[in-house]
């Protein structure tokens, strides 16, 4: 769609030659009033936070390259959600392989209904949530963020939060004051960009503050949106005249720190899954020998002839 808009085609034009699902209801929409950034939403094209950056581009006139931006931005998200996908992929084969394993006992000894009841069970236990969960996400009717909301207080998790949120903030923030809006417009669809109220509202009590005179770093400040390391960035910038190219900056070091952080936590939940997995498998195979053992003087005759004196 992109390059579409380079070559001079309307928005309207190139949402029909993009043709995917909603796209053509879209265009109907900008014919009809709307922005490129309300018809892609209102068709579930976009989540909010990528529509900011639209957003954005349509006020600096760079709409091409705000969509070149959500782009890579959707595209290092499906990376870093496939990585994570892949390091959980061991541990829960070994999971399933052993809901199989472990109930084996009963199919030697008490045949192929008792195996079924104790394998099918945990199946559907495990494997209903994770079904309806991705049709959730698939459809639309629960985004990434809802998910996520749970681990905004786990610490190393948290931390990832924090990056996310203030490279959105910082990059969105710095591309529209180049653009020549002002620092409150700036915030106002930077904060769009977020994906918590509790954010945006932080966002909207900083905006309050640089209408009362306050500087960008003065109104952010008590936000806790940005790490100090940024907010002294901001500060110097501020000062120095700088500050778009200083945004910029943050925003690029916030979002690589979050990418690898993500990274870090796929790996470590990968590894803590697949020891708890197998000390599970483990206990639990014991337990199960424990149960079978005592019973095996009562096994028939011809069983016991032939474990104890095999082939």
């Amino acid at each position: 769609m992109a390059s579409s808009l380079e070559a001079g085609l309307p928005p309207a034009e190139a949402l029909e030659i993009f043709d995917r699902g909603g796209a053509a209801e879209a265009a109907k929409s900008i014919r009809a009033g709307a922005s490129l950034h309300e018809a892609m939403v209102g068709q579930q094209l976009l989540e909010p936070a990528s529509a900011a950056l639209v957003r954005a581009g349509e006020r600096s006139g760079e709409i091409a390259g705000s969509l070149r931006e959500v782009a890579a931005d959707l595209d290092g998200a499906r990376k870093q959600l496939a990585a994570l996908a892949m390091a959980c992929a061991y541990p829960v084969f070994l999971l399933i392989a052993a809901n199989f394993i472990m109930p084996f006992p009963k199919l030697i000894l008490e045949g192929v209904g008792a195996y079924a009841n104790a394998v099918v069970p945990p199946l559907l236990l495990v494997g209903a949530p994770l079904l309806a969960l991705g049709w959730a996400l698939g459809t639309g009717r629960m985004s990434w963020a809802t998910l996520f909301k749970p681990t905004r207080r786990i610490p190393g998790l948290k931390e990832i939060h924090t990056n996310v949120a203030a490279g959105r903030l910082c990059r969105v923030a710095g591309r529209l004051l180049a653009a020549g809006l002002s620092v409150d417009d700036s915030l106002q669809f930077a904060g769009e960009a977020l994906p918590y109220p509790d954010q945006t509202d932080a966002i909207t009590r900083a905006r309050k503050a640089i209408k009362g005179g306050a500087g960008l770093a003065a109104g952010l400040a008590p936000t806790g949106l940005i790490p100090p390391e940024t907010m002294s960035v901001i500060t110097a910038a501020e000062r120095a005249g700088k500050l778009e190219d200083a945004l910029a900056e943050r925003a690029a070091t916030h979002i690589a720190s979050a990418a690898k952080g993500a990274k870090v936590v796929g790996a470590l939940a990968s590894t803590a899954l697949t020891v708890a997995v197998v000390g599970l498998v483990a206990a639990q195979i014991l337990m199960t020998y424990m149960k079978v053992l005592p019973g095996l003087g009562n096994m028939p005759p011809e069983l016991q002839e032939m474990l104890n004196d095999p082939p």
